[in-house]
């Protein structure tokens, strides 16, 4: 089973949004959670997507990766802020509705 890369991924990533928005996307590649700890991993995500970019003639574009030292803690973070919004609570699926109903299919 062979799957692209990570810098890869990006790319396609970024390339499925409308143009005038790709330089900003570019520009604020953000690492979180534990396995984005990995030593090295921001430099070689950087330099395998200027190869990347090199390979799909993309010229002049400007790579920006934010890598956090607290990034370890940001899915959690990211978690709490949402849970504290009236808003989506609506999305919550309770442990009770849960083991009532299952997984609801459109999540699945």
């Amino acid at each position: 089973l062979e799957e692209d890369s990570l810098p890869e991924a990006i790319m396609d990533v970024i390339e499925m949004c409308d143009l005038d928005v790709r330089p900003d996307l570019l520009n604020n590649i953000f690492l979180s959670g534990g396995s984005s700890m990995f030593p090295n991993l921001k430099a070689r995500i950087y330099q395998e997507l200027e190869i990347e970019l090199a390979r799909r003639k993309k010229k002049n574009q400007i790579i920006k990766i934010i890598a956090p030292r607290e990034r370890i803690f940001s899915v959690w973070v990211g978690g709490s802020i949402l849970a504290m919004i009236p808003e989506f609570e609506q999305n919550w699926i309770t442990r009770a509705k849960y083991f009532s109903e299952g997984i609801p299919e459109d999540l699945l």
